[in-house]
């Protein structure tokens, strides 16, 4: 199979049915509907889809309805693609088929309120003959299509969220890639290419060949220490067992080698990515060789790539943890053109570096804070290189000697060890914790500061250095470097003008929240990578997929899936754009597996919920593999999981649902308990301990319109899918929901729903809604959590 032309075709379309109405808006003529289910349009019309060009047809898109929030732009959820002839005749499409936008199905993954299911939809291509001889039969098809969804007609189409306009549009079909296109660029130049010409991860990326599993039993305490592992971020905590476990078997693998990292959530995902980068730093320095590119991508949430920058920013420390060059913060570097609070971005350093007095400055103040450090003063950065050079060299050899004792040695030993450190704790856990907060971190303070002075001392003309030679310079001054996906391409280019791909220049690619990026847009940046760690969670909330099955299998056989193969192959490979993700890939090319049930390494330790909140997810999804880190408070003004019961009368949308008295109830608890809530968190703000979740986009929109009456701002308001990788000391939850109100509750048919939701409360996940939903006699995930309210109840009472 040609999966390099199957990924590029499924990005395409990816961004094809994510075009949203406003970026063709001003381009687009206005027809009636009649017009278009006649199939002929007027001369005026065609003239201006035409533009004056000399040919006999061309490709449109047309929207029959068009629909408007108050106050909002047009949105247009059903899109035709056709042929428009010069004649004013419309045609079907030879290939494509009527779509819907995603954006506006539930469950929503952007707020939008929905018009219908997602479900729906991807059920709805199985009932209908999809092709189609006349324009009649197309035109047919997507009325149904819609009506299948939101089971109205295009004439008698009502929501009332939206206002339908009285037009139907049409434009001229362009290929609108948006930020995307630098992806499509890379896969079409692979496609272009032997496959020996290709870098060996994007070999593997490419075969469905399953990886043989080493299976090993987990140790609860894991001690082992690899001869690599000689670095540790200054500010992070001692790593965990698991994470050591998954550090030790990173280093064991070679060049082409994939790892995946399960982490639910908690359990140090992004420091184990720090610990990674910061040992491959000071191993490089050691060595003396080029800084190592370590790349940090997410697929798409602001929040996992501020956690991520947050766990690599410059704690307050001795000098020698501290920056030597003014201006420079975090050890995280952000590629964005545009700054971002809480970054170190790119652009904003671009800046400084051009600044013309900046480079002597720096020198200046390095050389006075060397001289600090070692108390004399130095008359050349060469020679603060050098002595840097040897303490770093003299703490790694003493860390590889003690990785001897820790490993082989008697008790005996290791309490000596301990005892000549001062260190009232005489075990092997203590010794591996010793040896990352005193021998790794100082590790990682000399390389930093050595790298600096190595910095300083190369050739500087900044003005005059393509994007990828700055990334390469600033590898010096930065572990590791963190964009989103379809950041990367331009980064990574040997032109400045198109996109001409520098394969295997990152020694490791670390992807996060992995779970959550589409395999396509994975396959365009696997081949700058010479090695990929993929972390994630795959009971977290699944991707938001922009292809349906339907279209994704007929891409599968036009790429030469042989149609007399089981497609699921292909499907549990985690390689088919409409169901799968690169944390599934990678665990299909992972050598590892610890958990029974799971591929690759699995972490463990839990540090972000107290114990009586993620006990529930350990009993739900994780079957008690996590242990929570966190004690328990001694006194705490709430139970930690509690519920405040609510009957309100419940209001049915097409696709969602809302609770007016629910959400006035939820603006209640606020107004009651602020003030205690302030004064235990001692917080200014209750935007700083309280978030709200919620299953529906319209209960969201109700509640966010009651806290701005309220005049409460800045408190985060999101669906269970919309709030991905974000955390609160206190989650209010919106069930909406009222007894009778439905056979199966939502969250009730995907247990990762409740699971995600629960898991983002640090200290107390408090349902505001109607106690009869949750019965505790059953099995579902609802009568789970009512029965950990209960015991709540019980022990708060």
């Amino acid at each position: 199979m040609d999966f390099t032309n199957y990924f590029r075709t499924s990005l395409i379309d990816a961004e094809r049915y994510a075009t949203k109405f406003n970026e063709i808006e001003e381009s687009a003529s206005l027809v009636s509907l009649d017009e278009l289910a006649e199939g002929r349009l007027s001369a005026d019309t065609v003239n201006a889809i035409f533009e004056d060009e000399e040919k006999s047809s061309v490709d449109i898109l047309i929207n029959p309805i068009i629909i408007q929030k108050k106050n909002a732009g047009r949105i247009a959820p059903l899109w035709i693609p056709a042929t428009l002839h010069s004649t004013g005749n419309i045609s079907p499409h030879k290939r494509d088929l009527p779509w819907v936008s995603v954006y506006y199905l539930a469950p929503s993954r952007t707020g939008e309120v929905s018009i219908g299911y997602l479900k729906d939809y991807e059920e709805a291509y199985q009932n209908h003959d999809l092709s189609f001889e006349a324009w009649s039969d197309c035109w047919n098809f997507a009325e149904e299509l819609f009506g299948d969804i939101t089971g109205h007609t295009f004439e008698a189409y009502r929501n009332d969220h939206y206002e339908k306009w009285k037009y139907a549009a049409i434009s001229k079909k362009q290929r609108n890639l948006r930020e995307k296109e630098d992806l499509v660029h890379v896969l079409e130049d692979v496609s272009k290419r032997e496959s020996h010409e290709l870098p060996l991860t994007y070999r593997r990326f490419t075969a469905l060949e399953p990886t043989k599993k080493e299976e090993f039993s987990f140790k609860e305490s894991f001690t082992s220490s690899h001869d690599r592992h000689i670095g540790h971020f200054t500010g992070s905590d001692a790593l965990t067992s698991s994470q050591r476990q998954a550090l030790y078997h990173f280093f064991e693998e070679k060049k082409g080698s994939f790892l995946a990292v399960n982490g639910p959530p908690g359990t140090g995902k992004s420091m184990l990515l720090t610990c990674i980068a910061a040992s491959l730093f000071v191993e490089s320095a050691v060595e003396q060789r080029t800084a190592p590119p370590t790349i940090a991508v997410t697929a798409h949430d602001q929040f996992t790539t501020h956690d991520l920058t947050d766990d690599f920013h410059n704690a307050p420390g001795s000098l020698l943890e501290k920056r030597w060059i003014p201006h420079f913060g975090n050890y995280a570097l952000y590629l964005s053109s545009s700054k971002e609070e809480g970054m170190e971005c790119f652009c904003e350093v671009n800046r400084t570096l051009k600044q013309p007095n900046f480079l002597d400055e720096a020198r200046s103040v390095f050389l006075e804070k060397a001289g600090s450090y070692a108390g004399h003063d130095f008359t050349s950065i060469e020679g603060v290189a050098e002595l840097l050079h040897e303490k770093l060299c003299t703490i790694v050899n003493e860390m590889r000697q003690a990785f001897r004792i820790l490993e082989n040695g008697s008790d005996e030993e290791i309490v000596n060890w301990l005892k000549e450190r001062n260190v009232n704790r005489h075990t092997r856990d203590a010794m591996a914790s010793t040896l990352d907060l005193r021998y790794r971190r100082q590790a990682f303070s000399l390389a930093a500061r050595y790298w600096e002075a190595r910095w300083l001392n190369s050739e500087h003309d900044w003005s005059k250095n393509s994007l990828y030679e700055k990334v390469k310079s600033l590898n010096k001054l930065y572990p590791v470097v963190t964009a989103p996906v379809y950041q990367l391409p331009k980064y990574f280019s040997s032109s400045e003008n198109d996109i001409v791909p520098v394969y295997e220049s990152m020694d490791l690619l670390m992807i996060e929240e992995s779970g959550q990026m589409l395999p396509e847009m994975a396959a365009a940046v696997i081949p700058f990578s010479k090695q990929v760690v993929a972390i994630g969670d795959i009971h977290q909330v699944k991707p938001l997929w922009n292809s349906t099955k339907t279209f994704d299998v007929a891409n599968m056989v036009n790429y030469g899936w042989n149609e007399e193969e089981d497609p699921r192959v292909l499907f549990d490979s985690g390689r088919a754009a409409s169901k799968g993700s690169m944390l599934r890939v990678c665990q299909h090319l992972s050598r590892y597996q610890v958990h029974p049930d799971v591929d690759g390494m699995f972490l463990t330790e839990h540090r972000r919920c107290v114990p009586e909140v993620i006990n529930y997810c350990n009993e739900l999804i994780y079957q008690s593999w996590l242990k929570p880190i966190r004690s328990s408070y001694e006194s705490y003004p709430y139970p930690h999981i509690g519920l405040s019961d609510v009957k309100g009368e419940v209001t049915r949308y097409e696709s969602g649902m809302s609770n007016q008295e629910e959400a006035a109830a939820v603006i209640e608890w606020i107004r009651e308990h602020r003030e205690k809530l302030l004064s235990f968190y001692n917080k200014d703000e209750i935007s700083e301990v309280v978030s709200i979740v919620t299953p529906f986009s319209e209960q969201m929109e109700l509640i966010q319109e009651y806290l701005e009456l309220e005049k409460i701002k800045d408190l985060t308001v999101g669906t269970i899918h919309m709030m991905q990788g974000a955390s609160s000391p206190v989650i209010l939850f919106s069930s909406v929901y009222r007894e009778g109100e439905a056979e199966k509750l939502d969250f009730d048919e995907d247990k990762t729903l409740l699971n995600v939701a629960v898991s983002r409360a640090k200290d107390c996940f408090m349902i505001i809604g109607d106690e009869r939903l949750f019965d505790e006699e059953g099995n579902s995930p609802s009568s789970l959590l009512k029965k950990h309210v209960l015991i709540q109840r019980k022990s708060f009472n």
